[in-house]
């Protein structure tokens, strides 16, 4: 089995146990180097283990490419952020993600499913330790279903953790949104300033560098700017409690993300009517022809 971890502590840990659990295991540290050693090891490669937000290439990506080489490769993810990983095979209950913190004995047993499971040895159903997918989340999954257009809703993910940045645009590309990004405070401004009217809903982190999320949010509220915005972070404050309260946030999304929260978070701020539309329902306005700035 070909294994990928970026933290050489955590990569030892389970390739020595999986190693005795009977395992072969063939260990890299980056989805480049997992991808080098393919082709030697396709014709006798029984699953894939990988870490879902690796550096450069991530989890997701080599899943991708591995796929292309083995069609049909089982594959077992691992993250800190396992329910974002929830794209539309993992809703359908046919991928698998552990999560973090690994332990040996959960590790070997979640591969055993998989594999068993694509060799049709178990059904869909059983579990594994660490499992998200299912009829539930199914259920729980809104948002475009189409693939991103030019008619599918622009999200902004602002975020300067890089890694959760990648991983976020790619689960909404996936959930058939557009998205632009942005590594800071003054960035996300930038980006909303560039895109305007287009942008359905910002998805911006409070702790950033050079301009904080309620800085950014103020900002945007002085230059007039309609667009909703969701605050994320790992840790809530009440600060942000009361910013939703106020309406100057449209939601809260706590770190790590839960798929189906961070969809439904995106749906009802898009559902939201803007202060200009509002206007324009009591007044019997067009909303274009609204003098107030609507970026």
């Amino acid at each position: 089995m070909l294994y990928v971890e970026d933290d050489p502590s955590i990569r030892a840990g389970v390739e020595r146990a999986l190693t005795s659990y009977g395992y072969r295991v063939v260990a890299c540290g980056s989805a480049e180097a997992a991808l080098q050693r393919l082709p030697e090891l396709a014709d006798d490669l029984a699953a894939l283990a990988t870490d879902l937000m690796l550096p450069g290439i991530s989890g997701l990506e080599l899943w991708r490419r591995a796929s292309a080489v083995v069609p049909g490769l089982p594959v077992l993810f691992m993250s800190g952020y396992a329910e974002l990983s929830m794209r539309d095979e993992l809703v359908r209950g046919e991928l698998r993600v552990l999560q973090k913190p690994l332990d040996g004995r959960g590790v070997a047993t979640a591969l055993r499913a998989v594999i068993d499971q694509a060799r049709g040895e178990a059904p869909a159903a059983s579990a594994a330790p660490g499992r998200v997918g299912g009829a539930d989340a199914a259920a729980a999954a809104s948002g475009p279903a189409a693939a991103p257009g030019s008619s599918s809703p622009l999200i902004l993910v602002a975020d300067d953790e890089d890694l959760v940045r990648r991983t976020v645009a790619t689960i909404l590309e996936d959930c058939g949104y557009r998205v632009v990004t942005a590594c800071d405070g003054v960035e996300a401004i930038e980006q909303v300033e560039r895109h305007g009217d287009d942008l359905a809903v910002v998805l911006l982190d409070m702790s950033m560098p050079r301009k904080r999320g309620l800085e950014v949010v103020d900002e945007l509220a002085r230059r007039g700017v309609t667009v909703p915005v969701i605050a994320s972070s790992g840790l809530g404050s009440a600060a942000i409690d009361a910013a939703v309260a106020a309406g100057r946030l449209a939601g809260f999304v706590a770190k790590p993300y839960a798929f189906e929260e961070l969809l439904a978070a995106i749906e009802a701020a898009r559902a939201r009517p803007r202060p200009g539309a509002v206007a324009a329902a009591e007044t019997g306005a067009d909303p274009v022809d609204d003098p107030a700035p609507a970026v």
